[in-house]
């Protein structure tokens, strides 16, 4: 008589149970990398979007803005009124100075609105930022510096700051330039 071999199927239930419970496990974390990597990749673009307003506007020696606009993708967009900038922004030459862009106004960079649940607005309330071919910035509000807040659901302990020095440097961190946690 020849010996069976093969697996019962307590065995293979419990091969099963400990499969399902270590994919639970990993999906979790799936899903926290992802959006992290999203909260990265939206930080990663408002930062970019800044540091081609300073360095088209020491390269041009004109004024450049940045402000929220929901039609960034039209040829004709045009800034809002609002501190909320998770609706989308533009990069223009403000050649008029008056951090609102004109039709006659290049565009020079688009991006458009942060999927849900980001949002991204500014703590000091600035409408529009606009660097002066110095470099160093002048905010809607005439503060000396801006804080923008990057946050989700999670709240501010997964959220962002996106600060713009005086001297028109962006950097991103965990609080603002005051210590302040982000403001979510």
């Amino acid at each position: 008589m020849r010996k069976q071999t093969g697996f019962t199927i307590l065995e293979l239930m419990i091969v099963v149970a400990i499969v399902g419970v270590l994919g639970s496990l990993a999906l979790a974390g799936l899903k926290e990398w992802n959006r992290s990597a999203r909260r990265t990749a939206a930080v990663s673009d408002f930062l970019s979007a800044l540091h081609v307003a300073r360095s088209e506007a020491v390269k041009r020696n004109v004024r450049v803005g940045v402000c929220p606009s929901e039609d960034s993708d039209q040829a004709d967009a045009t800034c809002l009124v609002t501190k909320d900038w998770a609706v989308g922004w533009i990069v223009f030459v403000d050649a008029d100075g008056d951090m609102s862009r004109a039709d006659d106004e290049e565009i020079l960079g688009t991006s458009q609105a942060l999927a849900v649940p980001w949002t991204l607005a500014s703590s000091n309330g600035d409408i529009a930022l606009d660097f002066r071919p110095n470099g160093r910035i002048e905010t809607s509000t005439l503060a000396k510096s801006a804080d923008f807040n990057l946050c989700d659901d999670r709240g501010p302990t997964e959220g962002r700051v996106i600060s713009v020095s005086i001297s028109g440097r962006p950097q991103t961190g965990l609080s603002a330039q005051d210590g302040s946690d982000p403001q979510c």
